[in-house]
């Protein structure tokens, strides 16, 4: 699948990608109406929607041990169930600003097999289904410059601008990479 052809289409370049990592079928409401399902999630002042398919959970601040040395960004090493993960603190890795702990704050969980990684935001505000009709188009022009290589596009919804971030597109950056 060309993918170059979506290039000026956020939603259809997602929707395209979702079906080629993925293998999933965007749903249709009874009317036609295409949706794509995401968490949609408060970190500083960015309102942000991850794919329902990145996330394998969400999950309370477990406690975590600090790495020496390490990105200031990775809060640390956690044991959840046995299984080490990596505890980041989005807020920090796209602005520089230290993370504000507290009760709401919680942990995106990556979906990947590969790499292991856990995503603390703000708060989750929960489970939302995005129409096509809401997508904006040449959102990415607006973009937060930390953010922008990890967009897909974004969606205007309840007044507010909703930036589609793939986690799995940021364990992948070079610059990730690098935590320690």
């Amino acid at each position: 699948m060309d993918l170059q052809q979506y290039k000026d289409q956020p939603f259809v370049l997602l929707q395209a990608l979702q079906q080629q990592v993925l293998g999933e079928k965007v749903q249709s409401s009874p009317v036609g109406t295409e949706t794509w399902p995401g968490i949609t999630a408060k970190v500083g002042d960015h309102d942000l929607v991850v794919a329902q398919r990145e996330v394998q959970e969400i999950i309370d601040l477990p406690s975590y041990t600090r790495v020496p040395r390490s990105a200031p960004w990775l809060l640390g090493i956690a044991n959840v169930r046995g299984e080490l993960l990596p505890i980041i603190s989005l807020k920090t890795l796209i602005t520089d600003a230290p993370p504000s702990l507290d009760q709401s704050s919680r942990v995106l969980v990556l979906n990947d097999g590969k790499i292991p990684a856990g995503f603390v935001v703000d708060r989750v505000e929960g489970l939302r289904r995005f129409y096509t009709s809401e997508q904006q188009q040449d959102s990415l022009n607006e973009a937060p410059e930390r953010l922008s290589s990890f967009l897909m596009g974004a969606f205007a919804k309840d007044d507010r601008r909703w930036w589609v971030l793939s986690l799995r597109r940021l364990v992948r950056d070079p610059s990730f990479q690098l935590a320690a």
